[in-house]
């Protein structure tokens, strides 16, 4: 079934290092817009040869960079990956149709204004093994994706329940799962 990729940021990086991320970066000038910088990078980060651009997702702010995170969902090549151990620590797979089964997606409590939010977060395992917690922004589009696609199969989205994890968790540096 689909499979969405993300990286492990490396820990010499000096913005979000560490952490779970989409394959992505700056637009360079030669970049005629922001899906050729989607595919550029993804390129660069993964050796990934995009075959066909399959949509947009929600354009959102990255509070802790001041960033703008502009998320294009895409088939790609079959054939073995090849990170670029400068950008890329590691590999992470994201199964949708397995997320889709779960009895429920954990999340992280939060109140905006009055109004109390559940924040996604993601427990996934890297190439080797490894666990690692997918929060933020980038979990946000997950949460996003798999909403479009739960809606292709016919399918409801499991419910976010609060886990066990806290906003604390996320800042510290402790991005592996527990």
């Amino acid at each position: 079934g689909p499979v969405a990729l993300l990286t492990l940021r490396p820990d010499h990086l000096r913005r979000h290092a560490g952490e779970v991320c989409w394959p992505g970066g700056r637009p360079e000038p030669q970049d005629r817009d922001l899906w050729e910088t989607a595919c550029r990078e993804a390129s660069e980060e993964l050796g990934l040869s995009v075959t066909a651009r399959l949509g947009r997702l929600t354009a959102i702010p990255v509070f802790g960079s001041d960033f703008r995170l502009t998320p294009f969902v895409a088939r790609v090549a079959d054939g073995p990956l090849r990170p670029d151990p400068n950008e890329v620590a590691g590999v992470l797979r994201a199964p949708l149709r397995e997320l889709l089964t779960r009895p429920s997606l954990e999340a992280i409590p939060y109140t905006l204004g009055d109004e109390k939010r559940l924040a996604p977060i993601f427990d996934l395992e890297t190439e080797t093994g490894a666990r690692r917690v997918l929060y933020g922004a980038s979990a946000i589009v997950l949460l996003e994706l798999l909403v479009v696609v739960a809606r292709a199969l016919g399918v409801d989205v499991p419910p976010r329940v609060p886990g066990h994890r806290s906003w604390e968790d996320a800042f510290v540096g402790d991005y592996r799962a527990r």
